[in-house]
This record gives structure tokens, sequence and C-alpha cells, in this order.
């Protein structure tokens, strides 16, 4: 690879994409672009092709880092600029040797190297095209030391890697971080319920300490458990909360944990899910606590060296927002006749990435004039901790002078339990601006449930005016390789424009 690639050069961005299967190459071979001082792109080499034809195209890759398993469908994407490089996996403990290098062309603890790029992640696109997040080694940096504090984490910690690789909750947290401290990472090329739940119960010395997750993958673990051990014993039930107890911490991330579900854990595992609140440009950001009082459905107080605001958009100065309550992990200050409003989630500290590459304007319409980075989160501070209530755009609906926030009437309906899944969107309504509508999946014991009988149910459990107009009943919830559901896709999906 360091023959194909041209010599470091301080002044210049270089990025290296590269094809990945999670498991130890992936390691290798985000250390070896990093060692070339280059920015390393991860690419899941099962996006559709046309996704992957723009980020090799947008992030003017140069080179294309594979090993053989993906060699013909990188060699497939040559003509796109960036030259195919397959490098001889690891297959086996026999394929490791290690070398110890002290003399480095570089060093990679000068100041100059910890700002530049490390890590270019494309975002899910939710508000137009992808946009690739730069994000520094000093922002890496800041996001492991911050998790470290908060959760605990030790060398003697093990932890089984499941999630995908090109998103920060794979590659910082449940990565990097463990690596950082010493910690033993378990990785699995992609998430099985069965394989993972087993893991957590396998009785030996290396038993896994930790795990995390996105909410999606503790329902379908919640599954398994139904089904495999629901109609056993209490014995046995009592057996395998017995043995999740050995674990010290599970974290749900990238996606609202709906209440039934961190219920139900709660119950299988005798563990409350730790919730957090992060994003790729800003990393980890919020968190409720290690030790304490963990609040469903809020997502607590900033990791270690993080600043948060909740503010509202001033339209008398441009660019800038009146304070509803600032503050830090330590200290947090409420503007006096403030109390419990909600406002647009601001961040700002080492932790938040450098800028979205070649895309100035947009990295500007970003942040506020004084540095604070917009995540376009509404939140509110209530009772000591942050709550999240949904994106601006797409979490917000805007009927008939009200604004309701869907996640409210979300979690709400999981409640019902002929429920398996729900989103709720907002739907253009030529009357009262948008309608509340409602997605749902039903469990195989629901399909009784009918428009009428759950708007019925929805009445004595909501306001009139929250109430879902309309529900749409569907095998699946879509969602993407992260569990995230993209609203604006399932608008489009169910409602938009018919095509003739």
């Amino acid at each position: 690879m360091y023959d194909a690639y041209d010599p470091l050069k301080r002044d210049k961005t270089n990025v290296i994409a590269f094809f990945y299967d999670n498991d130890v190459n992936y390691v290798v071979m985000l250390w070896a672009i990093w060692m070339l001082g280059a920015v390393a792109l991860p690419l899941n080499h099962a996006y559709p092709t046309e996704d992957l034809e723009y980020f090799l195209t947008d992030s003017m890759a140069s080179l294309l880092l594979t090993t053989q398993n993906h060699k013909e469908k990188a060699v497939s994407f040559s003509h796109l600029g960036p030259t195919p490089v397959v490098y001889q996996s690891i297959t086996s403990n026999e394929n490791l040797a290690f070398e110890r290098y002290d003399d480095l062309d570089f060093a990679i603890g000068e100041q100059w190297f910890l700002q530049k790029p490390a890590l270019m992640i494309y975002t899910s696109g939710t508000t137009g095209k992808p946009k690739g997040v730069l994000l520094s080694h000093t922002n890496l940096h800041i996001n492991i030391l911050g998790m470290i504090d908060a959760w605990r984490w030790i060398g003697d910690d093990r932890i089984v890697h499941s999630l995908p690789l090109n998103h920060v909750h794979g590659v910082v947290n449940a990565l990097l971080t463990p690596l950082y401290c010493g910690a033993t990472v378990y990785m699995l090329p992609k998430f099985d319920a069965k394989v993972v739940f087993e893991r957590f119960l396998e009785r030996n010395e290396d038993y896994i300490t930790l795990f995390m997750g996105v909410p999606t993958m503790y329902s379908l673990m919640i599954k398994y458990y139904d089904e495999t051990y629901g109609s056993a014993s209490e014995d046995t039930k009592e057996a395998i909360k017995e043995q999740l107890q050995k674990m010290r911490l599970f974290v749900s991330g990238s996606a609202a944990l709906p209440v039934p579900v961190l219920n139900k854990w709660r119950e299988i595992s005798g563990h409350t899910l730790l919730e957090r609140y992060g994003m790729t440009e800003i990393g980890m950001a919020l968190t409720n606590p290690y030790k304490g009082q963990r609040v469903p459905g809020a997502v607590g107080l900033p990791f270690k060296y993080v600043n948060f605001m909740i503010g509202v958009y001033n339209a008398y100065v441009k660019g800038e927002y009146e304070v509803i309550v600032e503050g830090n992990q330590t200290e947090v200050t409420v503007t006096e006749g403030k109390e419990g409003q909600e406002g647009e989630l601001l961040i700002k500290g080492l932790n938040v990435f450098s800028g979205y590459w070649n895309a100035p304007h947009k990295t500007t319409e970003s942040f506020t004039s004084t540095g604070w980075f917009k995540t376009g989160d509404m939140a509110v501070y209530e009772n000591g901790v942050v709550k999240m209530k949904g994106r601006l755009s797409v979490d917000i609906i805007k009927y008939g002078g009200y604004k309701i926030s869907a996640l409210e009437i979300e979690d709400v309906l999981q409640q019902n339990p002929d429920i398996q899944e729900c989103c709720v969107i907002g739907v253009s309504d030529i009357t009262w601006g948008q309608k509340v509508v409602a997605i749902v999946a039903l469990k195989p014991n629901g399909n009784t449930l009918t428009q009428e009988t759950l708007q019925e149910w929805a009445r004595e459990r909501l306001p009139k005016h929250k109430v879902p107009s309309v529900f749409k009943f569907v095998d699946q919830i879509p969602r993407n390789n992260m569990g995230k559901i993209n609203k604006k896709d399932i608008t489009k999906q169910y409602f938009g424009p018919k095509r003739k």
C-alpha cells in the first residue's frame, strides 16, 4: 500500500477508502491508513453500487484498500479514480506478526498530526445527499477519553462487537475505545440475536462484561429470549438473569429506545439499559450515569469535555440563540423564567467535528457565530436531565397550530401489548398543515387490531390532537443497517406522490 500512496503531505488531506469485514483485518487496514497520515473512509461493501459510487466520487479517494474477499468489487470502481490495492488478509493467529516501530517518519503525538482529519464518515443523508463528516485525531481521542471516564472502561473488559463499522457507534464506541484501554473485542461478522445472547450466557473466565447496541438489537434479543426461554421454568429464567448480572453494562444508542424494550430487558437481565446521545458530527455528547438513576426516555448530562446548550433561534440576531439552559458535566445554569422550555440542542467542545468534506457553506450553516454546533434535535432539561423531543424537521409535527412530538406518541403506542414496533410521522394536510400518522407493525397475536380499535385505545391515553388520524399497518418497518428509521424515506414510500 505504501508503494501505491503518495508521500505524506502535511498540507493536503488524502483519503483512502476501504472495503471491510467485521474482523481483525478492519483494524489492520485502519491503522495502516493512519500510519500513512491519511484519512480513513470505511465503506460497507454490501451497500448498493450507486451509494458506493457516490462515496468514492465525492470523497476523491486516492486508494481503495480491500481484501481478496472483495477484490472484484473494488476493481469495478477503479474507473472512478481510486487505485484498488488488495491486502493479504489475516486469517488466523499463525499469520500474525508484530514489530515495534520507534522511529516513524512522523510522530503521532505531534500537534499538527492530532489536528489532522483521521476519519471520514458519511451521514445518513436525512436532509439531502449524504455529507462526509471529517473527524480529527483529537476528536476521536476526546470522545474515547470521555467514554472511558463515563462508563469506567478497563483493560479487563470484554465486549461482543456486532455493529456496522462505517458509523461512529461501531468504530469509536465499540472498537477504538476498548482497544485504547487494552480491553478485548470479540468481533462478529454481523449481528445475530441468538449468537450474541448465547455468548452472554457462556459460563467461562472470558465472559462478556459489556455490550453496545441499537434498540433493534435489544428487541430482537428479547424476541429470541421469548421464543427460546419464554416457557422455561422460573429456575432457568433466574439462572439466565444471574449470568447476565455478571455483565456490568448494556448501552443503547443510535436511535430512540422504546420504554417497553427498556422494561422488558430489565425484566430479563436485571439491567437498566444505559441510554446516551450522540451524532456523527459530535461523537458522544450526553449520557445517563454509570452509577445512579437512569431515567427512561432521558439521555442524562454531558460527557467530560463537552458543553451543551438548549436554545431558541433568535430571529432578530442572525445566527444566534436565546439560551434556555447551558452547562457541562459538573454545572448547569437555567435562564430564569425558562425552566422546562423546549429548544434546539447545541454542542461545543473538542469532540465536535472539524467540518463537512468539500462543503464549507454547509459547515458554516451548522454552527452559530460563537461556535456552537446546531444538532437539529429538540430537547428539554427537566429534573436534572436532558430529554430528547425529536428532530426539528421530522419528529416535530405541526398540526393546526400545535407542535407535537412524534416520539411522545411513539412511547405511548409502544405500550400497546399487540404492537411490535411503530413510528409516527407528519403527513401534509390541506386543512391542518400536517396530520399525525402512525406506521405500525403488529405482533403475531395482534392481527385483530384495526384502525378503529387502535384509535379508541389511543384516545384513552393521548390528548385528542395527538391521536393519529391514520394507522398504516405493515409487516415490518424499514430500517437502515444501523437500525435507524428514516422517516423522510418512509413518508415518501407510503404517502409520496403516486407514480403512473
